[in-house]
């Protein structure tokens, strides 16, 4: 047999087959992984149309345990006194009956005295009293008066919004002159007119109405108008 003449062994090109296999190998894992982790997204994704519920969570306090508390000794029990023997006082002797005094005769009566003029005076003081309790109610609430009218204002946005009306507040004056509660009562305009009716009043109350003082004290109702005049 005749010999066929051998190729000459190319270890360039059978290096390059060797790593052109290993690379296809290689493209071949990754496409499988590839594969299959789409496989696994494909059936981890909810299907069109399903809606995916998270499961509730729910946290739980652990508190750490209570020492036992040792139970009270059970109250001790005093016993109740032996009562005392009764004795029996003696008899005492009867008292011996005094004699009945003699009626004296009666008295003749006290003549009828005239009446004082003093006890007229003090009839008229009550009227006296309610006149001057009138004068200082009058002099408060007229000094009442005058510092609203130089604390008065209208307020800025009310103003800009060209809001009006009358805002009926309750104020307590005390017995002392001063000031206390204001309360409102009515108020046909906006609660930014009401808002400047207390300020007006608080600005008023800053110090006592008076230096006289009262038995008691009274209330007043203040009416406070918002207009606005054309010019």
């Amino acid at each position: 047999m005749s010999s066929s003449p051998r190729r000459p062994i190319d270890r360039r090109r059978d290096a390059a087959d060797g790593w052109a296999t290993v690379a296809a190998g290689v493209l071949l894992a990754a496409l499988g992984w590839g594969a299959a982790g789409f496989c696994a997204r494909r059936d981890r994704a909810p299907a069109p149309g399903d809606v995916q519920l998270y499961p509730e969570m729910s946290l739980t306090l652990m508190a750490p345990p209570m020492p036992a508390v040792p139970e009270p000794p059970p109250p001790e029990v005093v016993p109740a006194p032996e009562p005392e023997p009764m004795v029996e006082p003696e008899p005492q002797p009867e008292p011996e009956p005094e004699p009945e005094p003699e009626p004296e005769p009666p008295a003749e009566p006290p003549p009828e005295a005239a009446p004082a003029p003093a006890v007229q005076a003090a009839v008229a003081e009550p009227d006296g009293a309610a006149g001057r309790v009138d004068a200082i109610r009058s002099e408060w609430l007229t000094e009442l008066r005058q510092r609203i009218e130089r604390s008065k204002f209208y307020p800025g946005m009310a103003r800009y919004s060209r809001e009006t009306g009358t805002v009926r507040l309750l104020v307590e004056i005390g017995p002392a002159a001063d000031v206390g509660a204001v309360r409102i009562v009515d108020n046909t305009g906006s609660a930014l007119l009401a808002q400047g009716a207390r300020e007006i009043l608080r600005r008023a109350a800053e110090r006592p109405l008076g230096t006289n003082a009262l038995p008691a004290g009274f209330r007043v109702e203040v009416p406070i108008t918002y207009r606005l005049e054309r010019r």
